[in-house]
């Protein structure tokens, strides 16, 4: 699925510049052979078609191999909780932080402390809710902070590449038709940039293909 990420809206082109193959025939509603990705965390590949009921079970599958990934407990020792995404599984819309705070480290659920207030109210300005988006992070687990230590701090490489995976195999469960971006850091994790260039908060440019059935918008919110 991946290997369809376009960079800065040119069309018909991969990640690398190479010629993006077309698929042919339709999706299959249910997970095909495992694929490894990023040092050998592999996890399955799922095609276009699932249905509600599938997208759930699809994804509590995934929370468990995320549970159970061994790289993922030696990387993040302190987390309290695994904050796994919340929300709509056929939400058209789909909000991607960087990844948790404390808050959401005590809740097990993303955006609950004060970026979460502010985003809820964004949502609902969009006349939405929290029940008909689906709100996620890159990194589902806090990244480790010094013993005592407050705040947050942006994910490292290493903690990025352990969990790009399992988000990209979320997306491409969920496969919605907008991706807002809530920062950099999770635009980087979408387009598997190590750094975004900075067009300015708000300015729209990427796209993303992971099927012709499923092209969703990429925005950009600082």
């Amino acid at each position: 699925m991946w290997e369809d990420v376009l960079r800065w809206g040119k069309k018909g082109q991969g990640a690398g510049g190479e010629t993006v193959p077309k698929r042919e025939g339709k999706g299959m509603a249910t997970a095909v052979a495992p694929r490894r990705e990023q040092r050998g965390v592999e996890v399955p590949r799922y095609e276009a078609g699932l249905g509600v009921e599938q997208k759930r079970e699809a994804l509590r599958e995934l929370m468990l191999r995320l549970e159970n990934c061994e790289r993922c407990q030696a990387l993040f020792r302190r987390r309290k909780k695994m904050v796994f995404g919340v929300g709509d599984v056929a939400a058209e819309i789909l909000f991607v932080g960087e990844a948790p705070g404390p808050e959401e480290d005590e809740a097990g659920e993303p955006f609950v402390g004060q970026a979460g207030q502010l985003l809820t109210k964004m949502i609902e300005a969009m006349g939405l809710s929290r029940s008909t988006v689906y709100i996620t992070n890159v990194v589902k687990f806090r990244p480790d902070m010094p013993a005592g230590g407050g705040g947050n701090r942006k994910p490292t490489q290493e903690e990025l590449e352990a969990s790009l995976p399992y988000f990209r195999a979320e997306v491409e469960i969920l496969r919605p038709k907008v991706i807002v971006s809530l920062g950099a850091t999770a635009l980087e994790g979408l387009l598997g940039l190590e750094k975004v260039p900075s067009h300015g908060c708000g300015e729209p440019g990427w796209s993303l293909v992971e099927s012709r059935s499923c092209r969703p918008f990429i925005r950009r919110i600082c």
